[in-house]
């Protein structure tokens, strides 16, 4: 899959995004842009991230799933909380190697 057909398929997702979120998000909090939540993983982890979807779930009501190359070609799939930005999950080959040093750590 080249770049040009992964940004059109995330521009698709956060089109069907906009869409769902106010039948699904009813008296909650708003729910964070998508580029809030791929900063919070950019905090996080090394790499870059390549596909992202909103998920209706049980715990929490919605949340977000995103797809992360690393730098070693590895994929990480990340589940994030729609409302609060919390990892949820965090799973794949090469986890710990992507893992970006905790600030004041080295």
């Amino acid at each position: 899959m080249n770049f040009g057909t992964m940004k059109t398929r995330l521009a698709a997702l956060i089109c069907a995004f906009l869409v769902a979120v106010p039948a699904l998000a009813q008296g909650r909090d708003e729910v964070l842009p998508l580029s809030e939540i791929i900063a919070a993983v950019g905090e996080r982890y090394h790499g870059e991230v390549v596909a992202a979807e909103v998920v209706a779930g049980n715990d929490p009501d919605l949340y977000y799933e995103l797809r992360l190359i690393t730098p070693a070609g590895n994929v990480l799939r990340i589940r994030i909380d729609a409302f609060t930005a919390a990892f949820i999950e965090v799973d794949g080959r090469g986890l710990v190697d992507a893992r970006k040093p905790v600030s004041g750590q080295q």
